[in-house]
């Protein structure tokens, strides 16, 4: 079950989930100009695909970082989340889902894995106060993390050989 590591009620949460996701502190330590190449984009993923934000003037810096290095970013509020069809109808307006999203999960996978990445950059899902939509449906919102998660590594192997990090072209 997905539990918040955030213990001040009043204290900003948002959670930035991302096909190339910034672990809190890699971007200082790498420079807010520097040019991702394939091993630094891998480096971004050493911790994961979801990473949590206790700070929203943190994921703000990081965010217009992303935006500057041109990645597709598509931001979400969960806090009108209280169904499984709230997040779906929010999601496929938000991600641009077809007409034909099913709003279940097999379909959000599926659409989930169809979403344009960026060759020289990426995409990133933000889902803002998300704490409040696990509180209202524990069960969904580990399994939409996961999937995230899954799909990202995915990617990440199925991608053309030349383009993985530390392949000779």
């Amino acid at each position: 079950m997905f539990e918040p590591r955030c213990t001040d009620a009043h204290a900003p949460i948002a959670r930035f989930l991302a096909t190339h996701a910034l672990p809190h502190g890699v971007l200082q330590a790498q420079g807010k100009g520097a040019r991702r190449s394939p091993a630094a984009r891998l480096k971004l993923l050493e911790r994961g695909a979801v990473a949590l934000y206790h700070k929203s003037n943190v994921l703000s810096s990081d965010l217009a970082w992303f935006r500057q290095q041109n990645y597709a970013i598509h931001e979400l509020n969960a806090t009108t989340w209280a169904t499984p069809a709230d997040f779906h109808a929010d999601a496929q307006r938000a991600l641009s889902f077809p007409d034909h999203y099913s709003k279940n999960l097999a379909s959000w996978i599926d659409c989930l894995a169809e979403m344009p990445v960026p060759d020289e950059s990426g995409t990133l899902i933000v889902f803002r106060r998300y704490d409040a939509f696990a509180r209202a449906q524990s069960q969904l919102a580990q399994t939409i993390l996961d999937s995230i998660e899954t799909t990202s590594r995915r990617f990440l192997i199925d991608r053309p050989a030349t383009d993985r990090p530390g392949a000779v072209g």
